[in-house]
């Protein structure tokens, strides 16, 4: 068998799941040519759906290199430095595959993060651009919805929702937006049905229990924990460069009220962050900590 017939026998398995044997046969690949471009691409990928993104960005890292005009390339290695949090770097990586091709793909991944920023007309913009692309692109119609709520466009919201509602899959974040739409333009009974209908299907998930009862007017006195878990862990990879848009300065004034109250640092303290998903007060505070622990409202916050 060539090098390319694998190649093509790896990437079948790997549409079709078989994740072990592709990898194994990417492996296999890039032991008889590590610089391959196409085999680090997808051995990237694949180690991405595995959970990895630190060796994903690697492979893709060097795929970059070797292969510095593939458009899809820089499309992926953005997608993982979304998910490692380097939203800066991930933003340049989409720009240099549109830079290359303009894709919907890309150009959607650009909305993505414009929304994170809350640059709600560069993120329509982006989306209508994906779409005059492929008008069918439902994760385009899913951004374009969101952008236009930024924006407080409820009903354009409402009908971009519909469509991304028909085109995918059924998927949290897609299933979120919809509902929110029908609640923001007042289909009170149709977004309470929509809940009904997602929380038979996963009885299990705070979600649409808790939208549920905001649909009905009965909300609880407080939210659960498993909804507050679930909110701030998709909240956490953006969750520092919204405090950036922000200007939050909360950790530069602790620092400054413990510089103003206890003595010289000398690493004489057992320090407690409270809220410490944001990572920036740590530093701070570490020169007065003997030990320093944190804790926050969910896992990946930490």
């Amino acid at each position: 068998m060539t090098p390319d017939q694998a190649m093509q026998l790896a990437v079948a398995h790997h549409r079709q799941g078989d994740l072990d044997v592709a990898g194994r046969i990417y492996a296999d690949i890039l032991q008889a040519d590590p610089r391959r471009p196409d085999a680090l691409n997808f051995m990237g990928m694949l180690q991405f759906q595995l959970g990895d993104p630190e060796r994903a960005h690697a492979l893709l890292r060097s795929a970059s290199m070797v292969a510095p005009r593939e458009a899809g390339v820089w499309n992926n290695l953005g997608n993982v430095l979304v998910e490692l949090g380097r939203v800066n770097e991930a933003d340049k990586a989409f720009r240099r595959s549109l830079a290359l091709v303009e894709g919907p793909e890309a150009l959607v991944n650009v909305a993505r993060l414009q929304r994170r920023r809350q640059e709600w007309t560069r993120a329509e913009s982006s989306c209508r651009r994906a779409l005059a692309l492929a008008p069918r692109y439902g994760e385009a119609w899913h951004y374009l919805s969101l952008a236009l709520m930024g924006q407080k466009r409820i009903e354009e919201a409402f009908q971009a929702a519909v469509q991304a509602e028909l085109l995918l899959p059924a998927q949290h974040e897609r299933r979120e937006s919809y509902g929110r739409a029908l609640s923001e333009a007042g289909e009170h009974e149709r977004a309470a049905a929509f809940y009904r209908d997602w929380l038979a299907r996963e009885p299990d998930n705070p979600y649409p229990r808790h939208h549920l009862a905001a649909s009905l007017g009965e909300a609880p006195e407080r939210c659960s924990d498993a909804y507050v878990e679930q909110t701030f862990d998709k909240f956490a990879a953006s969750f520092d460069s919204h405090l950036a848009t922000l200007q939050y300065r909360a950790p530069e004034l602790v620092a400054e009220a413990l510089r103003m109250s206890l003595p010289a640092p000398a690493a004489q303290y057992d320090i407690a962050d409270l809220g410490c998903g944001t990572g920036l007060c740590g530093p701070l505070i570490r020169p007065w900590a003997r030990s320093l622990v944190g804790c926050d409202l969910s896992a990946r916050m930490l």
